[in-house]
C-alpha cells in the first residue's frame, strides 16, 4: 500500500494537486518549488549564520525586491567572510537554477521578505531557536491572524494589512508583505512557513480548480486562513 508523505498529505489538503503515488509523473509545481525552496532557505540560512552581512545586502533593495542585482551578480562578494562563500555559492546556485525555470521573481522577493525579517540579532536562525520562528509555521493569513490576537497590535491593522495583500492586482503583493512580515518580527512572532509562502505565490494568479469542490484560489485560501486560523496549518 502506498502511503503519501506528510508533505504530500499537507499540499493536497492546502489544495494544491500532488501527484498520484502509483503513477510515474513529474513533479507538479507545488511539490517541484516545496523542495526548490527548501534547498535555497537551507543555504541562505547557513549563509546569514556564517555573514549576516548577506541578509544586510538582501535588504538593500528597499520595498522592491528587484532592486538589488546581488545576489545573481557578483558584485559584493569581496565584502562577504571568507566562511560564508561556499555557502552563499550552493544559494545562489539554486536561485539561478529557479530563474532558469522563470521563478526567478519568486526567490529574489522570497530572500527579501527573509531579510527583512532576520534582521538584526541573527539569534533566530541558530539551531537551538524555536522552529517556529527559525522556519515560520501556516499560511500568511495564518501569521496576521496571530499578529491580529497578539494582544498589543493595532486594532484592525492586520486585517488592513490582508485587504491589501489579496487585492487583485497583475503582479505578486510584494510591497503589501513587506510591512506585515517586518511588524511580525518587532513583536516577536512566527512568520508565515517560508516554504510555503513560496508554493503559494507560485500559484498566486491560478485561477479556482473546479475540478475540486470548495478549492479556493491562494488570496482566498490566505483571507479563509485568516478568519478562521484553526484550519489547514500543517504546512510548518
Amino acid at each position: 500500500m502506498n502511503r503519501r508523505s506528510r508533505t504530500e498529505r499537507a499540499l493536497a489538503d492546502a489544495g494544491f494537486p500532488v501527484r498520484p503515488r502509483n503513477q510515474e509523473q513529474p513533479r507538479t509545481l507545488a511539490e517541484q518549488v516545496w523542495a526548490e525552496s527548501g534547498q535555497f532557505l537551507h543555504w541562505l540560512r547557513e549563509a546569514a549564520v556564517a555573514d549576516p552581512l548577506v541578509l544586510a545586502l538582501l535588504r538593500k533593495g528597499g520595498r522592491d525586491p528587484l532592486g538589488p542585482a546581488w545576489p545573481s551578480t557578483d558584485r559584493e562578494p569581496h565584502r562577504i567572510r571568507q566562511g560564508a562563500r561556499l555557502t552563499v555559492a550552493y544559494w545562489r546556485a539554486v536561485y539561478r537554477e529557479a530563474e532558469e525555470a522563470g521563478r526567478g521573481e519568486l526567490y529574489r522577493g522570497l530572500a527579501h521578505l527573509y531579510a527583512v525579517h532576520h534582521r538584526g540579532p541573527q539569534a533566530n536562525l541558530r539551531p537551538d531557536s524555536p522552529p517556529a520562528l527559525r522556519h515560520g509555521t501556516g499560511s500568511m493569513g495564518h501569521a496576521l491572524a496571530r499578529f491580529a490576537n497578539g494582544g498589543d497590535a493595532p486594532a484592525g491593522r492586520a486585517g488592513l494589512w490582508l485587504d491589501a495583500i489579496v487585492r487583485p492586482r497583475s503582479g505578486l503583493p510584494w510591497r503589501q508583505l513587506e510591512p506585515a512580515v517586518g511588524a511580525m518580527r518587532d513583536r516577536g512572532l512566527a512568520p508565515p512557513n517560508w516554504r510555503r509562502l513560496a508554493v503559494d505565490l507560485a500559484h498566486w494568479h491560478h485561477p479556482r480548480d473546479r475540478r475540486r469542490p470548495y478549492a479556493l484560489t491562494v488570496p482566498e485560501r490566505w483571507s479563509t486562513d485568516y478568519h478562521y486560523p484553526a484550519g489547514n496549518a500543517e504546512l510548518s
